[in-house]
């Protein structure tokens, strides 16, 4: 491949100054430059006939890739005439217009890694004409010095479709200027020296966000950055062919505190980030991901987002990566955790929209719109939604609050999740009309006139519909706005879209737009009859029926006349209440989104106004809008649709003992919980699994508005369902070779009974074995004790090898009781004590045990001392190392007890201090057995 591509760069750098068509000059950064004849600003490429005659570029190849010279090729068009001139216009429509401007199927970049090209070949195949695109900065263009002529320059005035010699010619750019600290996050002021490798250049900067210019402060010294600021630099030379550099940005955050992903952006922003009819601003992008790590940065483009929200001080907009700009053709960072895309032309910055805080609603909460996205992303439905993260956005080094990085669907969407190009897309959306693009309304009327002039409780009639429209996608698009109580929605904020063409071919499929106004926030664009819980989930099927335009509402109670849609649309319901909506799943959600915004709410508030206080009660109320549309919405869809969700809980017993099947559907794990469509009769089946010896016994329930026939006994029943319930299958084991044996120890305390390595912790222990087989058994005597023997009572037991074994393998063939006997083993007596060799009596008696039984002999562990002892100081611990007693008493003694409670049987330890009259020390450190 290297070979390959090494040799097309040498064929791309032939001397071509014999051909007679040539690349005059191109722009990829034509930002306002000039326009196509579709309005569009292109990136375009001027050809020049410099020879003595016109030349027919019909069937002549036009490409962006030197692998792919005959990428795209010219139909019939008009000759050009010599010393004349051809506009291409790089739009990825390939057709040639009206106006005969061409128009090849690609877009050229001119800010990848590896650069572009463009190509120009004759009808045979043969290279007539290319040239590596080099960056340019905005509105500027390349080509050559004057028409025809085999040097290039940079033009910052182009002169497309007009001669080369209108415009000034440079050379180059200045090399733009480094900083030597990168931008990032900082504890304490910065020094930022900036440099540059060419002596012949003065270094103007700005810390106002505004991008440089030959009247901005000149570099003379290191700027000290004591506050977050953004630092922007350019180059300007004195050389008069070379024109200013591009523009370094770094912003620098001082003492900024965040748990956020963090966006600045620097440009000629007005205090209110946007003038309400402004035009796209032209802006610097950095991107730190919320470990503070610099992530990318680019020039780049930003606009307004929103319209209602724009009344408000803070306010969303989008922002662009800029090819023409010449820094990054795309956003290159996987922005978002529950998608693998990692490129991106844009995105958008939204700051909770019409539910801002605190400039929305008395009720705002800065979270629905991301709370319904992320509800229907999570629930992995059947409907395109804006992906989420949270980001902190830095305006100018100002900071800016709390926004939402949302993905936007769009062409580029429908082209990574799906494989549509833009040119087989049909993207429509309503927002107080109709907006169109790309694609046109041709697939979509047609579909919506054959609905209405059909009747579709016809199976073939509903047939054709399912071949257009994904009939899953439009329920649950209409279920979701209708549990969540959208009240601008249908007449705006509607979304949907299909991919044409045969392979791949995508149905009308539905978007979630801007979901800001649910759950009660109280503008209510749609005219709903009741914007909190209490909404009548029916209510939209009487909104907008026979509109011209809004045909939503009018295609679902059309669709609702055939059976089969109207059972999947119940269906929906019952999932999605299974799902999304189920009480638990909703608030779960709600809770966690609101945890994710609480932490950095106050320096929002700090910011734009409000307190914690009211944010939290606007929270709250939001989450008591969700908690009782959770509890009334089975009654709303009962009374409306007949649809009496009832929830039904499933369980069996004695655990996996057997499983249960409604109308043939097994359902598992238990207990199994579901809400399902009341007022129905289901098929119940218990089925045994434990093995041969289980058998179904009877069923239980609990609602006496429901019934079972024939009978509670039979293991297939009619379950009349009508009220929310829990029922129980009993499954019985009837093993005949099941017999009971009960395990003890005598005395009670003085040994534990292990049974094939598990080890009895109470006792009496009673079990049901299998008689067929047999059993290992372990006797183990407590501390002080021995074993004696196995007992039994029926002659049919046995232990092998004998009853005097602490291990035996034990078989049985009736009821039986097995007992350990133990023995309680006496401990040695004590030493004598040692000779007094000083004259002092230093005799200290400390016995190995003793039985706090309150028989009156040797109830306390007490020590015997010599005359001579004048003090004691005694600490008891358990065997693990615990303290449980201690004293200072030289007539101390401990009775067996910890905290009023008898301690268990078995060794202590000990640490005793004795004192004599000579003021000696002596420390005794042991164990003994506590002993019942």
């Amino acid at each position: 491949m290297r070979k390959i591509s090494l040799f097309l760069i040498s064929v791309l750098c032939f001397n071509l100054s014999d051909a007679q068509i040539l690349i005059n000059e191109y722009s990829c950064s034509n930002t306002n430059t000039i326009l196509n004849s579709f309005n569009e600003y292109d990136d375009w490429v001027e050809i020049y006939n410099a020879g003595s005659a016109a030349v027919n570029l019909t069937g002549y190849y036009l490409s962006d890739d030197p692998a792919e010279p005959m990428k795209w090729q010219i139909p019939t068009v008009a000759p050009v005439n010599a010393g004349a001139r051809k506009m291409i216009y790089c739009s990825d429509r390939g057709v040639v217009a009206a106006n005969g401007d061409i128009h090849p199927s690609f877009k050229l970049t001119q800010a990848r890694y590896t650069g572009e090209w463009f190509l120009i070949s004759d009808a045979s195949g043969v290279l007539v004409d290319s040239v590596h695109l080099n960056l340019t900065q905005r509105a500027h263009s390349r080509g050559r010095t004057t028409d025809g002529a085999s040097t290039f320059s940079l033009f910052q005035t182009p002169t497309p479709n007009a001669s080369n010699a209108g415009s000034t010619g440079y050379t180059m750019y200045a090399t733009k200027p480094s900083m030597n600290v990168a931008a990032g996050f900082y504890t304490a002021t910065q020094n930022v020296v900036l440099t540059s490798p060419d002596p012949s250049v003065t270094i103007r900067y700005t810390t106002d966000g505004s991008t440089p210019t030959a009247a901005s402060t000149a570099y003379t010294a290191p700027i000290a950055i004591t506050q977050t600021t953004v630092v922007r630099a350019k180059a300007f030379s004195s050389n008069p062919q070379v024109s200013p550099s591009f523009t370094e940005t770094n912003t620098y955050f001082i003492n900024e505190n965040t748990t956020y992903n963090i966006i600045s952006v620097s440009g000629p922003f007005t205090t209110t980030l946007f003038t309400w009819n402004s035009q796209p601003i032209f802006c610097h992008y950095e991107y730190f991901d919320k470990n503070k790590n610099f992530v990318e940065k680019f020039e780049g483009r930003a606009k307004r987002h929103g319209h209602d929200s724009w009344a408000y001080p803070q306010k969303g907009f989008k922002v662009y990566a800029n090819d023409e700009s010449g820094y990054q053709a795309k956003m290159e960072h996987k922005y978002f955790s529950t998608s693998l895309r990692d490129t991106f032309d844009m995105v958008i910055l939204k700051a909770g929209a019409s539910d801002n805080y605190p400039g929305g609603p008395t009720v705002s909460a800065h979270m629905r719109d991301i709370f319904a996205h992320t509800l229907a992303e999570r629930y992995e439905l059947n409907m395109d939604y804006r992906r989420y993260t949270p980001t902190i956005v830095f305006v100018n080094g100002q900071y800016w609050g709390v926004y939402e990085i949302r993905e936007r669907v769009d062409k580029d969407f429908f082209e990574y999740y799906y494989g549509k190009k833009e040119n087989k897309v049909d993207n429509l959306r309503y927002w107080g009309g109709m907006i169109v693009g790309p694609g046109t309304t041709t697939g979509w009327n047609w579909l919506t006139n054959y609905i209405d002039n059909n009747n579709m409780a016809v199976q073939a009639n509903y047939n054709v519909v399912k071949d257009s429209l994904d009939v899953e996608s439009f329920a649950q698009y209409f279920i979701f706005n209708q549990y969540l109580v959208n009240t601008d929605w249908l007449n705006w904020n509607t979304h949907w879209w299909r991919g044409r063409g045969n392979n791949n071919y995508v149905k009308w499929r539905y978007a979630l737009w801007d979901q800001d106004n649910i759950l009660d926030l109280g503008q209510n664009y749609t005219g709903v009859g009741n914007t909190t819980y209490q909404n009548d989930p029916c209510d939209p099927f009487s909104l907008f029926q026979n509109s011209s335009n809004i045909k939503h509402t009018q295609m679902l109670t059309k669709l609702l006349q055939n059976t089969e849609f109207k059972q999947m649309y119940d269906q929906q319901w019952l999932d999605l209440l299974n799902g999304p909506f189920e009480c638990t799943n909703i608030l779960y959600h709600f809770d966690s989104i609101r945890a994710i915004l609480t932490p950095e709410m106050q320096a929002q508030i700090n910011r734009w106004g409000g307190t914690l206080i009211d944010w939290n009660n606007n929270c709250d109320y939001m989450r008591s809008q969700i908690s009782n549309r959770c509890a009334i919405i089975g009654t709303k869809l009962d009374s409306c649709m007949d649809l009496n969700p009832q929830q039904l809980k499933l369980n069996v017993v004695p655990p996996n003992s057997g499983t249960i099947a409604i109308d043939g559907s097994v359902k598992a794990p238990y207990i199994w919980e579901k809400t399902i469509k009341g007022d129905s009769i289901y098929t119940l089946k218990a089925t045994p699994t434990g093995g041969q010896y289980w058998a179904f016994d009877h069923w239980e329930y609990q609602a006496p508005q429901n019934s079972m026939s024939p009978n509670t006994t039979t293991d297939q029943v009619q379950y009349d369902f009508k009220k929310k319930d829990s029922v129980i299958a009993y499954f019985k084991y009837f093993n005949y070779d099941s017999v009971e044996v009960t395990f003890d120890v005598t005395p009670p305390g003085t040994g534990t009974i292990t049974l094939d390595g598990n080890t009895f912790s109470t006792y009496p222990t009673t079990l049901t074995l299998d008689r067929r087989f047999t059993y290992n058994l372990t006797a183990t005597p407590a501390p002080s004790h021995k074993f004696i023997d196995w007992n039994k009572n029926n002659l049919t037991t046995t232990f092998t090898p004998s009853a005097l074994n602490k291990q035996v393998t034990f078989g049985y063939q009736e009821k039986e009781t097995v007992v350990a006997e133990f023995e309680f083993v006496p401990p040695p007596p004590p030493p004598p004590p040692l000779p007094n060799l000083s004259g002092i009596d230093r005799s200290v008696f400390i016995p190995n045990a003793f039985s706090p039984n309150s028989d009156n002999n040797n109830d306390l562990f007490s020590i015997r001392l010599g005359k001579d002892a004048i003090g004691m100081d005694m600490t008891i611990f358990d065997r693990w190392g615990k303290q449980i007693y201690s004293s200072t008493s030289i007539n101390a003694g401990w009775d067996g007890r910890v905290k009023g409670r008898d301690a268990d049987i078995g060794t202590y330890q000990y640490i005793i201090k004795v004192k004599f009259r000579d003021h000696k020390i002596e420390t005794f450190t042991g164990d003994f057995t506590l002993i019942r």
